[in-house]
């Protein structure tokens, strides 16, 4: 459904946690929003099978490596997985895709393979990043140019008010 400027985007769980540490790692937040979508679902609980944790899904010995005291804590959590993942993107020359599945598999599997390892679930998860990046990235573009809509159409009226005031004087 579209959305209006009446009716914002619903509110995002951490943005503004999500929004600082994207912006000190130079990270599109709704990709970082779509990373911890995909990982965890916004739950800063969740514990995966394998022994990621928390809201970016961070093993514990990839947060030992960053210095985290807490991997639960949201704030370290998004910090931390948002600089890793800057880390993986320079590593990999800004290819997201490649940059997703060494966030998901580890980057062993990704330089075993010269690229996305052929596992069902790395490759699931790099489309449905990629997918949910484009539906949050799409929304916000609808956003922009409904506000856009609105500001023309404010324009013109005001305009149209103008130039009938100025008409009555002539």
């Amino acid at each position: 459904p579209s959305l209006s400027l009446l009716s914002p985007m619903p509110a995002i769980p951490f943005n503004e946690l999500i929004n600082d540490a994207a912006r000190e790692n130079h990270l599109d937040p709704l990709l970082l929003q779509a990373i911890i979508s995909v990982e965890s679902g916004f739950d800063p609980d969740s514990l995966s099978q394998a022994g990621a944790c928390g809201l970016t899904q961070l093993m514990p010995a990839t947060g030992k490596l960053f210095g985290i005291h807490n991997i639960y804590d949201p704030k370290e959590n998004i910090s931390v997985g948002a600089h890793h993942f800057r880390n993986l993107l320079e590593r990999y020359s800004q290819d997201l895709p490649l940059s997703l599945a060494a966030y998901n598999a580890g980057e062993e599997p990704v330089t075993r393979y010269h690229g996305i390892p052929p596992f069902p679930e790395t490759k699931g998860y790099v489309r449905q990043v990629l997918v949910e990046f484009a539906r949050r990235s799409g929304q916000a573009a609808q956003q922009i140019q409904d506000a856009r809509s609105l500001v023309a159409s404010i324009s013109t009226k005001t305009k149209d008010r103008h130039d009938s005031t100025f008409q009555g004087d002539l």
